[in-house]
């Protein structure tokens, strides 16, 4: 599959980008305006250079068809939309683009996520579902640093019973969830 790219001033093609054998489903620019984010029906969200037609990291959604893909301002975070009706995974992520590690899950249990996209100061993530629902949330804990003295320590007392000892590179490891309701930060390292 291609992505060919435009000039709008001239109407004239500059380029394509050769996408691995799967449909695109959405394409959005960064901020930067010089990398491209294209979902698509396999389940991934790739970064690309503009300028080198490459795919800078590829985030995986374990083949669950992501609708959409929007980078923050900062290009820190990816965040992407996915849609499967076998599985009821009506789940917005939030990747992290340095690492590929997983950052968040934004549940949406009313229906398949159209649409995800960071607002201007990165602080509110919007989601659009297919029945008509717009999400507002809250991440601005994602620019937070973690204690991750006290995730340990809370970590640490909730799994002494099941002889699991948590480190601290257990915790750097661990997916950062904490900033959802009924999530588990601990649960990474059972």
């Amino acid at each position: 599959k291609l992505v060919r790219l435009w000039d709008v001033e001239t109407g004239r093609e500059t380029g394509e980008l050769a996408c691995p054998a799967s449909a695109v489903l959405s394409l959005a620019f960064a901020p930067d305006g010089r990398h491209l984010v294209t979902a698509t029906q396999r389940g991934t969200a790739r970064i690309w250079d503009v300028a080198t037609r490459r795919a800078v990291p590829v985030m995986n959604g374990n083949g669950v068809p992501v609708r959409a893909a929007m980078l923050d301002g900062k290009g820190r975070w990816l965040v992407t939309a996915s849609d499967d009706h076998a599985s009821n995974d009506y789940i917005a992520r939030v990747w992290d683009v340095a690492t590929g590690k997983l950052l968040a899950e934004f549940d949406d249990a009313a229906g398949p996520v159209d649409f995800a996209a960071f607002a201007p100061d990165d602080r509110h993530l919007v989601t659009t579902s297919e029945d008509g629902t717009v999400r507002e949330w809250e991440v601005d804990w994602l620019a937070r640093p973690r204690d991750e003295s006290l995730i340990e320590a809370v970590c640490e007392e909730r799994l002494v019973g099941a002889n699991r000892i948590v480190t601290a590179e257990d915790i750097r490891n661990a997916p950062l969830l904490s900033g959802q309701v009924g999530k588990d930060v601990c649960a990474g390292l059972r």
